[in-house]
């Protein structure tokens, strides 16, 4: 019997005699996949023995990226740049393995450390693992050099993996303690903004009853106080806008034709100084928004980039058309469909990256006391999310900032009813009213103006003492006018529990928060006033509801 080894390419001939013929074919294993990347830094005095590591890497399927050095300084310039390992010699005549070790040392760079040497011994090798080297391995030991390297690189890999995770999980821990702080300033800024629109009507009211003395003196200043009133009412809007809890009113608008419109008044905000621009399209994407808002927007985008530039500048405002055909990661919302974008740069002062992701925070500001509130660009911010949109920020220091809103396009229809003439009304009547309110001071002001109406008024402070008004047997309410934030019963559980036997009564909520957050019911039929509302408003609202069959 006789035994061959060829090739596997060789062409088999099977002799014609009387052997038997086996043939082993032999094949040196192949590397299918891409060969793994290796980036060596050897530091080694001979090229010769540099040479025949890199050879032995590379007969393992390494692709070797490597830079041989024997000096400090050397190494030093060479840690500047990232390495997937280390690879020394023991005895050099400038350099030695222990003072390499203490150099990786020195920088706090993790990175295997394997000393390659031909002649180290045992209490030297000893030194060096105390010293923090991954492993010490003899030049001739090539297969053990081999194990050793994966074993370090992998074990390094996987270090790195975990510390990207564990930043990972940082950043993911930073952003939920950020979305709760947010969350928590809302709820604060609703509560603020409902205890002072009950206050804000007191006022109203109080003005109402002073103006009706007729008093030119004191009419001057109960004028003055209106007015007061009212930009207090709008500051309660812009908290209640930051919280999400502002009633809206949404219509259908060519967002360049509201900025056109307030060329004139942006102008006047920014001073001479600051040159503005505008850029828009007559094919302009339709956007379903609350014009007011949207101006609040463009004034405070402009007040932004004006303190931004206090020795003058440019701002730019441009809208246009953006589609997005596929699902498209857009600051931190997937954007689909098409949308208006409205860009506002400025050439200012820009932003540091260390605060870049802060500026929408409530409160905010790196503006002193007296120039700033930090209220600015977190309205911004709870306008463009409670219209679907988003908001995106990119600056540089001294290189200006430029902000992109992107709003979606509304494919609603606008219809326009002719007005039909309206008979005059009464606000009169003689029905039984439930007034339920906690604040005590506004429950008997709204009263008193009822029962001067000619209602029979019954009154209640809480939600539980109105359930008690309502199932008493002696009271026939034909209609409950009530708040929804109300300690021991709120006004939507009062309406839940008295329907239940008392079908024909009506409610009307009052309340300084968005009417939808209370909806439960998306088909319910509900009547709402928003805080704060004047006398008339409360009157009508009531004899509306009444007279409907």
């Amino acid at each position: 019997m006789i035994f061959f080894e060829i090739p596997l390419e060789s062409t088999l001939i099977l002799p014609r005699d009387g052997y038997k013929l086996f043939v082993f074919i032999k094949q040196r294993e192949r590397v299918t996949n891409l060969l793994e990347k290796l980036k060596v830094l050897i530091i080694e005095d001979s090229l010769d023995d540099c040479d025949l590591l890199v050879r032995d890497l590379q007969k393992e399927s390494w692709d070797v990226v490597y830079h041989r050095i024997d000096t400090r300084e050397q190494m030093l310039e060479a840690l500047k740049e990232p390495w997937d390992l280390i690879l020394s010699d023991f005895s050099m005549p400038h350099f030695s393995g222990l003072q390499a070790l203490e150099t990786l040392k020195s920088t706090g760079k993790d990175i295997p450390f394997i000393i390659v040497s031909g002649t180290i011994g045992e209490e030297a090798a000893v030194d060096v693992m105390r010293a923090g080297a991954s492993d010490y391995v003899l030049k001739t030991k090539t297969s053990r050099l081999m194990l050793a390297i994966r074993r370090e690189v992998e074990g390094a890999r996987q270090r790195a993996r975990g510390l990207h995770t564990e930043r990972a999980l940082r950043d993911a821990e930073e952003q939920l303690r950020h979305i709760q702080k947010m969350e928590a300033v809302g709820q604060l800024a609703g509560g603020i903004a409902h205890d002072f629109n009950n206050m804000l009507s007191v006022v109203q009211i109080y003005c109402r009853k002073l103006k009706e003395l007729n008093i030119p003196e004191v009419s001057y200043y109960v004028d003055k106080i209106l007015d007061v009133h009212t930009r207090s009412a709008s500051l309660t809007r812009q908290l209640l806008i930051f919280s999400r809890k502002q009633s809206t009113h949404p219509v259908l608008l060519n967002l360049g034709e509201v900025m056109e419109g307030m060329q004139d008044m942006l102008q006047s905000l920014l001073g001479k100084g600051v040159e503005l621009r505008m850029e828009t399209r007559p094919d302009i994407y339709k956007i379903k928004a609350d014009p007011g808002q949207m101006e609040q927007v463009l004034m405070n985008l402009a007040v932004n980039a004006r303190d931004a530039m206090p020795q003058g500048g440019l701002l730019r405002f441009k809208i246009s058309n953006a589609d997005f055909p596929i699902p498209t990661l857009v600051g931190g919302k997937s954007l689909q469909g098409s949308y208006v974008l409205l860009e506002a740069s400025d050439t200012g002062s820009g932003i540091s990256k260390d605060i870049l992701h802060r500026i929408f925070e409530p409160f905010f500001t790196t503006k002193s006391a007296k120039n700033g509130t930090g209220l600015g660009l977190s309205i911004i911010y709870g306008i463009i999310h409670q219209s679907g949109g988003e908001i995106t920020v990119s600056s540089q220091p001294h290189q200006g900032t430029t902000f992109k809103i992107y709003l979606p396009e509304s494919k609603d229809v606008e219809h326009r009813p002719m007005p039909s003439p309206k008979a005059p009304r009464t606000f009169h009547g003689q029905e039984c009213l439930l007034l339920v309110e906690d604040n005590a001071e506004l429950r008997g002001l709204f009263a008193e103006t009822l029962r001067s109406r000619g209602y029979q008024v019954l009154e209640a402070a809480d939600g539980l003492a109105a359930l008690a008004l309502i199932e008493s047997p002696q009271n026939k309410i034909d209609l409950v006018i009530t708040d929804i934030v109300m300690p021991k019963l709120s006004g939507r559980d009062l309406y839940e529990k008295a329907v239940r036997n008392h079908p024909h009564i009506r409610f009307i909520y009052m309340s300084g928060y968005f009417e939808s957050s209370f909806v439960k019911n998306p088909s319910e039929t509900f009547y709402f006033l928003q805080k704060p509302f004047s006398e008339e408003k409360l009157l009508e609202k009531i004899r509306s509801v009444l007279d409907k069959t």
